[in-house]
């Protein structure tokens, strides 16, 4: 298998949040207070090609702060 790591120190994702952020268009936090741009497609997308690759992809926080992203790859025979 092939892994990849993306960790990145921003606010991280609430516990109660972390389910939904593989749902296409969805996006943390209050529509009308938002100040950063966005689709809610990113992390979407990302599982979309990770599956299309029979691979899986996984969060945890990053502490102190951040979020950390786990892709596996099958190895290619």
């Amino acid at each position: 298998n092939t892994s990849i790591t993306v960790s990145d120190e921003g606010s991280g994702i609430p516990q109660s949040e972390k389910n939904k952020i593989w749902d296409k268009f969805y996006r943390i936090g209050n529509e009308e207070t938002r100040e950063q741009p966005g689709t809610g497609l990113g992390l979407w997308i990302a599982k979309q090609i990770v599956s299309a690759h029979r691979g899986q992809i996984s969060y945890r926080p990053n502490h102190p702060t951040g979020s950390t992203f786990l892709i596996s790859l099958p190895a290619v025979s």
